[in-house]
């Protein structure tokens, strides 16, 4: 005698995979923005190290410092925004 898989059994198995289809489309909309996020981070990277390098320059000279102190904090503001905005 053939067993009968309950009619149930089929529409659970196809809801089952949906599911799982769901899970890998996320997974591989995750690992694609991911992978973009760290295009841009490694692009920005020699910009954040020239504007680095510009600013301990400008803390070794104490003439220019004067001047440049009010400039310093919206340069670091907008070092720390890249950095915030590209992680």
């Amino acid at each position: 005698m053939i067993k009968r898989k309950p009619y149930n059994y089929t529409k659970m198995t196809l809801k089952i995979n949906k599911l799982q289809n769901k899970i890998k489309i996320k997974k591989f909309r995750l690992a694609t923005l991911i992978r973009k996020k760290l295009k841009i981070i490694i692009f920005l990277m020699p910009k954040l190290i020239k504007l680095i390098d510009k600013l301990k320059s400008i803390l070794n000279s104490p003439k220019k410092f004067k001047k440049i102190r009010k400039n310093l904090v919206s340069v670091s503001s907008k070092v720390a925004a890249l950095i915030i905005g590209s992680s």
